[in-house]
């Protein structure tokens, strides 16, 4: 067996994206899933059972929250036992640092200013050490795509912007397109297949776009 296909998820709805201003007040790793979170969940596994029974092995990696790690203990249920289960450190939420909702709308006009891969937020992440981290994993992950012992299919449960970074190493697209993709709603899945005579990634799936000002 060797790689077929990748699928990203976005974990589904979290306390945080009900109420921003956690991200001030509460450690990003403990925050969990809504009830409609856990719902959303539930629906993705029974959309994705199909996809992933016809792979004959799986690889799973997860962001350290817990809100990814909960999206993935309510699929599991509707998977395959996995051949591989990893917590990998590099996809975790980006840290926003002191932004508030005060300050955000000015923070994020700074920060297209300078490149959302370049932006350094105020006491959070580089966001060029942030990408690099990524791109490493990506490329360890894919590394041997066409060894027989490679899992056919590897599910990656994450967070939006990591999403769109890997989607980014993995379709190896510019800056300039990476600048118009739009972070993904809670519950997203976008599916890879690898075409292993160009050696290539390509998706099916229409990319999410913000229209260029």
């Amino acid at each position: 067996m060797s790689i077929r296909k990748v699928i990203l998820v976005r974990h589904t709805e979290s306390s945080e994206d009900i109420d921003p201003s956690l991200h001030n007040v509460a450690d990003d790793r403990s925050i969990s899933l809504t009830p409609r979170g856990k719902t959303q969940a539930r629906k993705l596994g029974k959309t994705l059972t199909n996809r992933v029974s016809i792979c004959g092995s799986v690889g799973v990696y997860l962001s350290p929250t817990r809100r990814a790690i909960e999206t993935w203990n309510i699929l599991s249920r509707y998977f395959p036992r996995p051949d591989l289960i990893e917590v990998e450190p590099s996809i975790r939420n980006l840290d926003w640092g002191n932004v508030t909702l005060n300050n955000r709308a000015e923070i994020e006009a700074e920060r297209y200013k300078a490149g959302v891969l370049n932006y350094q937020f105020p006491g959070g992440d580089n966001c060029v050490e942030y990408v690099t981290a990524i791109d490493n994993f990506v490329k360890r992950i894919t590394a041997d795509r066409n060894n027989q012992q490679f899992p056919e299919c590897l599910l990656i449960v994450t967070h939006g912007f990591a999403l769109r970074v890997i989607l980014r190493t993995l379709l190896h697209l510019s800056d300039q397109d990476f600048r118009w993709l739009r972070n993904p709603p809670n519950g997203y899945c976008l599916e890879l297949e690898y075409d292993r005579e160009k050696d290539l990634f390509v998706t099916s799936t229409p990319l999410i776009r913000m229209n260029p000002i």
